[in-house]
């Protein structure tokens, strides 16, 4: 079974602006049809220039999507409007977001700053479909945020999980969908978010797209 608005979508030349495995084998279960172009962005933005991490991870995941959309169109032969895909997910606790440790040594100290605590997971997703009559870029999006609750680890539950390397290519260090299930006590909220792609807020854009006829 395709849920309709899938079946619309899969109606346009759909693109995911992201080499996540996690996104990809989401969208994949979904029944969505599309191709890989990841982003050049470089995600550099300074995370002091925004007021709320909802803004910073909002803020990633457009320019993420934009340069893809931009670089697609602007390279098409027919003049075809993809819609394209993208997201961005942080981790948030005390204040700070975390992001994906630079060293082992990094992936231990965010996660003992997490150990015995919760902390919020951010995840961003926007769709972009379309130009305006004025060139304007069309798109729709939304932020999803999810709690996670960490038992109490100890210095050798660290030890040992950073020595997976499953921690080094994730927000907060940890990869819920693997190991770290075994860490984590409760969530409240998406486990999808915390994955990296929210399919319910997801799906939910894509039903306002259809019943605007956006696509």
């Amino acid at each position: 079974m395709v849920f309709p608005v899938i079946e619309r979508l899969n109606g346009r030349n759909v693109v995911l602006a992201s080499a996540s495995p996690r996104r990809s084998e989401i969208l994949k279960n979904l029944g969505v049809k599309f191709r890989i172009v990841p982003s050049t962005f470089a995600e550099d933005f300074d995370k002091n220039h925004f007021k709320l991490p909802s803004d910073y991870v909002m803020a990633t995941a457009e320019a993420k999507g934009l340069e893809v959309f931009e670089r697609i169109v602007s390279t098409s032969g027919d003049g075809a409007v993809p819609v394209v895909i993208s997201a961005d997910t942080i981790v948030c606790h005390a204040g700070r977001i975390l992001e994906k440790p630079s060293s082992a040594e990094h992936a231990k100290d965010v996660l003992r700053s997490l150990s015995g605590h919760v902390h919020e997971v951010l995840t961003a997703v926007v769709v972009y479909y379309g130009v305006d009559g004025n060139g304007g870029v069309l798109r729709t999006s939304a932020v999803e945020c999810t709690k996670v609750e960490f038992g109490p680890l100890t210095t050798d539950d660290i030890d040992a999980y950073v020595a997976t390397g499953e921690p080094m290519d994730k927000a907060g260090a940890y990869g819920y969908q693997g190991l770290a299930a075994a860490l984590i006590r409760r969530i409240d909220g998406d486990y999808y978010n915390v994955v990296g792609f929210p399919t319910y807020t997801f799906m939910k854009l894509l039903t306002n797209l259809v019943n605007t006829s956006s696509i």
